[in-house]
C-alpha cells in the first residue's frame, strides 16, 4: 500500500491536531456551533429578497425549476415551505427535468418550451436555486417575454448575469464560505426576507442546509458548515424523519449515515424515477401525505439504478485510455455516468473521464477524480466546457479534438495514488486513546474532513482469530490484541483469501467503538487490506 501518514507514529494526536490539519482555522469556534455568516455578505441579496416580497404581495404566480440531484430536490423544498409559509395561498407550480433527467438550470428544451407556451397566458417570477447562473442566453429570452427571474446558486460565474437578480457565494467577495450548498445560498435569501418581514420562517428549514452540503459533497471545513450540520440535526424536517429511518443505518445521522442512506435514495429517484414518481417524492416531503408510497418509490429506483448502473458497468464501457487519467467510453447516453465513474474512481484510484459519443461530433460526461482536476481542465482549452466541482464535474470535448485531449492528459503530472492515514502503526504499538478521541465522534466528519483513516501492518493471524458472521456469511471479524477487524458485505475472493490462514495482514480502515452489553470494544472497519502468506514454520524457526 502507497500509504501517507499526516502525523508520526510517536506523536500524541487529538480531534483538534487533525481538525487543524484538515484546514479548520479555528477549532475552538468550529466546536461552538454558533456560528453562521452574516446573509448582509452576499450580493445582490436584498433586491432578491424584495422582489419575493413584491412578487408574494401582488399576488404573481411562482415557478420554482428542481435541478438534478439532491441540492436542488432540497432547494426547491426550502422555496416551496418557505414562500407557503409567507403565504398559504401563494400560487407555486414546480417543474421538474423529465426527458432530459441530467439537465441543470434553464438548459432544457423542455423547459424552455414550457416557459415559451407558458408566457402566453401567464407571466410570473421564476426562482431558481442551485442552478442557472451562468444560463444567460436563457434568461435573456425568458426576461424579454416578461418573466423575473431570480437565481439563488453556488456554482462559479465566469461572468455576470445582466437578466437575472443572482444570489451567489461564489461571486459574492465578501463571503468566506464558498463550500455552502445551492440549498444554503437559498436559504439565505429567506432569513434576507425574514429580516425585511421581521419573521423566522427559515429556522425550521435548516435541516436541508445540512443534508444538501453532504449531497453535494461540500466541505465541511468552514465553521458556518458545522453549525448548520448541528442544528440542523437538532431540528430535522418531520417529513423527513421515516425516510431516516427506513434508509440511514440504524437511523444513524453522521455524514456518512446520510450519504450512503435518504441521499442515494433520493437521487435514484431523480436519476432513474418517471415524472410521476419524483413528483410523488417530492409531494411527500413538502407535505408528509403518502409518505409509505415515497419510500417504496425510493425503494425500487435504488434497485432498479443499481441494476441498470452494474449491467452498463459490465457490459457497455470500453477503456479507451489507461494513463494518469483513465477515459472510458460508455456506448449510451445515461443519467447514471457520475454513478458509474464512482465506482471506475474506487476500482483505479485515478481520476476518470467516463464519456458518451453524441452524433452531433460531441463527447460528454462526467470526471470523477482523487484530486483537484476542474480547473486545469478549464485552463487548458482542449475541452468544451468543465463544470461542476473541482473533483466531481461534468466534461465535454469535440471528437476532432480527441487526439489533443490524449495529448493534454499524456502532459500532466499528477501526484501518484496514495492513502492519506492519521498514523502508521503495528498491532502493539497502537494506542487505545485514539479509539476515544476518533470513534466516538463520528459526527464531525464529512468531505474534505474525512473520517480518518489509520493503517496497521505486521498483523500475525492464524484461523482461531477469525469469525464468519452475519446470516449470509458475508461479514468477517478478525480479533488481535483486543481489537475488533471489520469486514461487511465482503466479497467471495476477499473472503476466501482471509480464511486461508496463516498470513500476515496490512489494513487501513477507520475507527470506532462497538458497544454490546455495557461492553466497550475498539473496532476498526476496514477499508483496504493487502495479505502476506507466512512461512511454514520450520525446526529452525522452533529451534
Amino acid at each position: 500500500m502507497n500509504i501517507k501518514p499526516m502525523f508520526n507514529t510517536n506523536e500524541m494526536v487529538s480531534l483538534e491536531d487533525y481538525m487543524r490539519s484538515c484546514g479548520v482555522a479555528d477549532t475552538k469556534e468550529y466546536l461552538n456551533n454558533q456560528y453562521v455568516e452574516p446573509w448582509q455578505k452576499y450580493d445582490n441579496i436584498i433586491e432578491m429578497a424584495q422582489a419575493i416580497n413584491n412578487a408574494i404581495k401582488m399576488r404573481d404566480k411562482f415557478y420554482i425549476i428542481t435541478d438534478s440531484d439532491f441540492d436542488g430536490l432540497g432547494t426547491a423544498l426550502v422555496q416551496y415551505l418557505y414562500l407557503t409559509k409567507c403565504d398559504s395561498t401563494v400560487d407555486i407550480k414546480i417543474l421538474m427535468h423529465n426527458k432530459n433527467p441530467k439537465a441543470h438550470g434553464f438548459e432544457d428544451d423542455e423547459i424552455m418550451d414550457w416557459f415559451r407556451n407558458e408566457s402566453k397566458e401567464h407571466i410570473g417570477t421564476i426562482w431558481i436555486g442551485d442552478a442557472g447562473s451562468m444560463n444567460i442566453k436563457e434568461c435573456k429570452e425568458l426576461s424579454e417575454l416578461g418573466y423575473t427571474i431570480l437565481i439563488s446558486d453556488h456554482h462559479l460565474m465566469s461572468k455576470s448575469n445582466d437578466y437575472a437578480i443572482v444570489v451567489n457565494n461564489q461571486a459574492s467577495e465578501k463571503v468566506i464560505n464558498k463550500s455552502l450548498s445551492g440549498c444554503g445560498v437559498t436559504f439565505k435569501v429567506c432569513q434576507a426576507i425574514d429580516w425585511l418581514n421581521n419573521t423566522n420562517y427559515s429556522r425550521d428549514l435548516i435541516s436541508f442546509v445540512h443534508i444538501t452540503n453532504i449531497s453535494d459533497s461540500c466541505g465541511f471545513t468552514k465553521t458556518e458548515q458545522q453549525t448548520f450540520r448541528f442544528w440542523g440535526l437538532q431540528m430535522l424536517y418531520p417529513t423527513l424523519l421515516p425516510f431516516i429511518e427506513a434508509f440511514n443505518y440504524k437511523g444513524g445521522t453522521t455524514n456518512k449515515d446520510f450519504s450512503f442512506g435518504i441521499v442515494s435514495r433520493f437521487n435514484a429517484v431523480i436519476r432513474v424515477g418517471t415524472l410521476e414518481q419524483k413528483q410523488a417524492l417530492f409531494t411527500a416531503l413538502a407535505t408528509g401525505k403518502n409518505i409509505d408510497q415515497a419510500i417504496d418509490i425510493c425503494k425500487k429506483c435504488k434497485t432498479q439504478q443499481d441494476k441498470t448502473r452494474d449491467s452498463l458497468l459490465e457490459n457497455n464501457i470500453t477503456i479507451e485510455l489507461d494513463s494518469n487519467i483513465v477515459v472510458g467510453k460508455i456506448d449510451t447516453k445515461t443519467p447514471l455516468t457520475g454513478l458509474i465513474a464512482n465506482k471506475l474512481l474506487s476500482k483505479y484510484n485515478k481520476p476518470i473521464f467516463l464519456v458518451h459519443e453524441r452524433k452531433n461530433g460531441t463527447v460528454e460526461g462526467s470526471c470523477r477524480s482523487t484530486v483537484d482536476l476542474k480547473e486545469l481542465c478549464s485552463q487548458s482549452k482542449v475541452f468544451n466546457y468543465a463544470e461542476g466541482h473541482e473533483c466531481s464535474f461534468g466534461i465535454s470535448w469535440q471528437k476532432e479534438n480527441e487526439p489533443k485531449v490524449y495529448e493534454w492528459i499524456a502532459s500532466l503530472t499528477l501526484s501518484e495514488p496514495h492513502i492519506d492515514v492519521l498514523q502508521s502503526h503495528t498491532i502493539n504499538s497502537l494506542p487505545k486513546y485514539l479509539f476515544n478521541e476518533f470513534g466516538l465522534n463520528k459526527g464531525l466528519y464529512g468531505q474534505d474532513m474525512k473520517d480518518p483513516l489509520i493503517h496497521i501492518h505486521d498483523i500475525t493471524i492464524n484461523s482461531n482469530d477469525i469469525s464468519v458472521m452475519g446470516a449470509n456469511g458475508r461479514t468477517i471479524k478478525i480479533t488481535k490484541n483486543g481489537i475488533d477487524f471489520m469486514w461487511f458485505i465482503i466479497a467471495n475472493a476477499d473472503k476466501e483469501k482471509l480464511l486461508n490462514t496463516p498470513y500476515t495482514l496490512e489494513v487501513v480502515g477507520t475507527m470506532g467503538i462497538n458497544e454490546w452489553n455495557g461492553v466497550r470494544t475498539p473496532q476498526i472497519i476496514v477499508e483496504n487490506f493487502e495479505i502476506t502468506e507466512s512461512k511454514q514454520k520450520t525446526v529452525d524457526d522452533i529451534f
